[in-house]
């Protein structure tokens, strides 16, 4: 009998990332799941993503070379006992923002049955931009580089002469400057904005979907950027409620968005804190970047397939369990469950050291996350963990749903989450960014 497939991307913001490194060891999912698990690596940086309306910098190469072993996976997968018929794209962060952009090809139309999407998808401030946005970049690494911007041709042909080591050192300090290469949108395999694109229904309705996000996104961010007040070390942080505020606008005027919307976020996510809860304005911080990156582009995503894909099944997670050590050893304290440790845990590492590093509980998710990931790969459907039975995502019986989602806590066994997102991602974030009701 033929395997079901489960094809991963990697994250690492479309910058950093490969699939001969140890946190993507897939091993344990395959085995335990029973499924058959393909891993590609795809280019990254500049090599992967520059625009300079050339044939030779079109924009999006890597998610051509993503795109290109998904078709080689079509085609070769039956000699080694996997089902081409049943194939899931899966990724997390950039991985996650790379099964989005999937979804809205039409160039990967028909090329797999299911999809899951993990903290991140292509309608975000990192998943995507127009082509313009896109030049811009190259005009700033160009001008980095000395080489000349007459034209695209021109700076592809000066980019061409320099070395590597010195096209990365530029590529390396591009995120203070909001200049880090991503998928652009107006093209083949993306042709219009993705925001449109859900909310019109104009993309790959034919398949089943599973997304979901953990409850900090943004924590390890945050903790990074501003570390002298957010270190979780910090018993008594030099931080209070005006000092939160101004450091939320700051982070949204590095967004190259407003200091009045930063403001509007900062009044938003601050409302009802004191100054001296200070673990609660440090979640506050964080919440205010994950929420904006990752976590609601990533609920809107799945909430907008659901409504426009009726004859299909849409499910979502949120995994609020702290693994006993998480991906990154700076993830303590207030900080919770950070970006990636959904991707330890669904990969088997409290397995790998069960008793000496892991406790039972993180053992218990990890065998569930793996149980549930090859479920849906194989079925559509995530099996019943916990007391709750796991719902669809959106009731579409409903007009005005809001996202139910399964919390992946084996402290709390499992339980069935309503109305988590309505005030942040469905109200504050939809109505921000004018998505329609």
């Amino acid at each position: 009998m033929k395997r079901s497939v489960l094809y991963w991307f990697y994250g690492g913001g479309f910058e950093t990332g490969t699939i001969f490194s140890v946190a993507n060891d897939v091993r344990y999912l395959a085995v335990l799941g029973d499924v058959i698990v393909v891993t590609v690596n795809y280019r990254l940086g500049p090599w992967g993503f520059m625009y300079a309306g050339t044939e030779d910098a079109a924009g999006n190469m890597g998610l051509y070379d993503q795109l290109l072993g998904l078709k080689w996976v079509n085609k070769n997968i039956d000699k080694f006992g996997g089902d081409p018929k049943s194939i899931t794209i899966f990724g997390e962060s950039a991985g996650g923002m790379s099964v989005g952009a999937h979804v809205l090809s039409p160039l990967s139309h028909g090329l797999y049955r299911r999809a899951i999407m993990q903290s991140g998808s292509p309608n975000s401030y990192l998943g995507s931009e127009s082509k313009e946005k896109g030049y811009a970049k190259t005009l700033h690494l160009a001008t980095k580089l000395n080489c000349s911007t007459a034209s695209g041709a021109d700076i592809v042909a000066c980019l061409k002469l320099k070395t590597t080591d010195q096209i990365l050192n530029i590529s390396k300090i591009a995120r203070l400057d909001s200049a880090t290469f991503e998928p652009i949108w107006g093209e083949e395999l993306m042709p219009i904005d993705p925001k449109l694109a859900l909310q019109n229904g104009d993309f790959n309705k034919e398949i089943d979907l599973m997304f979901g996000t953990v409850s900090e996104e943004g924590a390890l961010f945050v903790e990074a950027l501003f570390r002298d007040k957010l270190n979780p070390d910090i018993v008594n942080p030099p931080i209070n409620v005006t000092i939160s505020h101004q450091i939320i606008q700051f982070m949204y005027m590095a967004f190259k968005e407003s200091m009045q919307m930063g403001g509007v976020v900062a009044d938003f996510y601050l409302k009802g804190l004191k100054d001296n809860d200070f673990d609660k304005l440090r979640q506050a911080i964080g919440y205010g970047f994950g929420d904006y990156h990752l976590t609601c582009p990533t609920v809107l995503f799945g909430q907008e397939f659901a409504r426009h894909s009726t004859g299909n099944k849409v499910y979502a997670f949120r995994q609020t369990f702290p693994p006993a050590i998480p991906v990154f050893p700076e993830c303590r304290g207030w900080m919770g469950v950070c970006h990636g440790d959904d991707v330890m845990m669904l990969f088997g590492f409290p397995l790998k050291l069960k008793g000496i590093t892991f406790t039972d509980n993180d053992v218990k998710l990890s065998l569930d996350m793996i149980k549930t990931w090859s479920t849906f790969a194989r079925t559509g459907s995530p099996p019943q963990l916990g007391a709750d039975k796991w719902e669809e995502a959106v009731d579409r019986k409903v007009a005005d749903s809001h996202v139910k989602y399964m919390d992946l806590n084996p402290k709390s066994n499992y339980p069935l989450v309503t109305d988590y997102y309505k005030e942040s991602c469905e109200d504050f974030w939809a109505k921000t960014w004018g998505y329609k009701k």
